[in-house]
């Protein structure tokens, strides 16, 4: 089992890998949930309960991903 540290780095990188690519992200994933693990997209869904469904497909632990809606350009989103 990965311990803590590790995957709050993990995490960490993660999110900077989302940020720092996030115009392109944008363009390919506009009005979608994306599911991120070390600095790549491992799945894409209109909705989170069909992404985190497409993750236990995969046997992925979505525990030690990253999961982020993707905005429309013009969309406000609140949390």
């Amino acid at each position: 089992m990965m311990s803590d540290l590790k995957l709050l780095n993990n995490s960490i990188s993660d999110l900077h890998w989302l940020q720092k690519h996030s115009k392109e992200i944008t363009k390919r994933h506009e009005g979608e949930f994306v599911a991120v693990k070390n600095k790549k997209i491992i799945a894409s869904a209109p909705n989170n309960e069909i992404l985190v469904r497409r993750l236990k497909e995969k046997k992925v632990n979505i525990t030690t991903v990253i999961i982020q809606f993707i905005p429309q350009k013009k969309q406000i989103v609140i949390f």
